[in-house]
């Protein structure tokens, strides 16, 4: 499911405006934030070797550029990312919409508009932000860590021993959690959207609210509609809150054994503070991407069970109304039978022929659902 997500949707990304220009900035941002612990870690040992004014001050001036080119790039990308998940959120929508437009007739009326409408935009909105947030990060942020590894490792293997252990226990934290934020998550979103019909349900009957006095009885039905969707929050609520102090724990822990041994490492003249400047960076961003990976497990089932929702209201759609037909010398009707939904039928077991050319008078009172015919 997870590869039809994507491969659906980020064809989808790539008819947006601005994608192409989005991949460009997030690839170069990439690259500025890569560079930036290297060179404030190198500028700290410039510093204790190098006594001459003018060129700390080039140096200061050349890291400081860096750092602002990157804020700009950071900037710039914000904003076209707000753009192509706002049209590929529209895409998404129209796409299911007409799938289920295409859908059986029963299922149709059978559905509360109000509840299918929230459905569709929540859910095609949380697929569009994870995808678009996150198709090219993943593969970046691989990258990134293994650039990091073998940074710490030509300081000190240890330190890359330290790193692998940590990746192992997000790795361990990641199974334990993925069936639990799936299923919280998927229920969420149906307590959710079943809230927003049941709260929209209760505003479009304000006249008879109004006529009634029923202010207190409406009260109550909100109440109870809230009471019923509180506990299914907060068991969502439980699962992704342990995983993010899981993650604090994991983080606390080996950041303590970095501090000991990196410690150890500058009493024993083995490492400069420079380099220790360096690691603490690349060990910060290395955690940073574990943490990335850990949100981004969360995120997945998230936007896994939207799109399982999304898919959900596409079954059964049928491509009708694109066969062309040349010729047509008759249309026959056989035992036909029409309704609105809840109502009586207008005509049943109706069945007629009707030639090209000859004219055929459908006599009847107003309301009689000629046109309808």
């Amino acid at each position: 499911m997870g590869a039809g997500m994507f491969k659906k949707t980020v064809n989808e990304l790539f008819r947006c405006k601005g994608s192409r220009l989005f991949v460009i900035l997030m690839s170069v941002n990439y690259a500025l934030s890569c560079v930036m612990p290297a060179l404030n870690g190198g500028f700290v040992d410039f510093l204790v070797t190098n006594r001459d004014p003018s060129r700390v001050v080039w140096f200061a001036a050349f890291v400081a550029s860096i750092g602002i080119s990157a804020s700009f790039m950071s900037y710039a990308m914000g904003v076209n990312v707000s753009r192509v998940i706002l049209e590929m959120t529209t895409r998404l929508m129209g796409a299911t919409c007409e799938s289920f437009e295409r859908g059986p007739l029963e299922k149709g009326e059978q559905a509360d508009s109000s509840y299918t409408t929230q459905r569709v935009y929540a859910d095609s909105n949380a697929v569009s932000s994870f995808v678009v947030n996150n198709f090219l990060t993943i593969g970046l942020n691989i990258v990134l860590i293994v650039f990091i590894f073998i940074i710490l490792f030509s300081i000190n293997p240890v330190f890359l021993a330290l790193s692998t252990c940590s990746l192992g226990a997000y790795f361990i934290l990641f199974r334990v959690l993925k069936k639990p934020l799936y299923n919280s998550s998927l229920a969420n979103k149906e307590g959710l959207s079943k809230l927003f019909a049941s709260v929209s349900g209760e505003l479009s009957q304000l006249f008879d609210i109004k006529c009634d006095g029923a202010y207190d009885q409406s009260a109550r039905t909100l109440k109870g509609i809230f009471e019923g969707y509180y506990p299914i929050y907060m068991k969502a609520s439980r699962v992704s809150n342990l995983a993010t102090s899981s993650d604090g724990l994991i983080s606390s822990v080996f950041r303590g054994a970095l501090l000991v041994i990196s410690g150890m490492e500058i009493l024993n003249g083995r490492m400069s503070i420079g380099e220790f400047t360096m690691v603490n960076s690349y060990y910060s961003m290395a955690f940073g991407y574990f943490k990335y990976y850990l949100n981004y497990f969360k995120s997945y089932q998230d936007a896994r069970a939207s799109f399982d929702r999304l898919e959900a209201l596409s079954e059964g759609a049928e491509d009708r109304g694109t066969i062309s037909v040349g010729h047509v010398e008759s249309i026959s009707l056989s035992n036909i039978a029409y309704r609105y939904a809840g109502k009586p039928y207008l005509y049943r077991d109706l069945s007629v022929e009707v030639e090209r050319g000859k004219p055929m008078p459908l006599p009847g009172r107003t309301d009689a659902a000629k046109a309808r015919f």
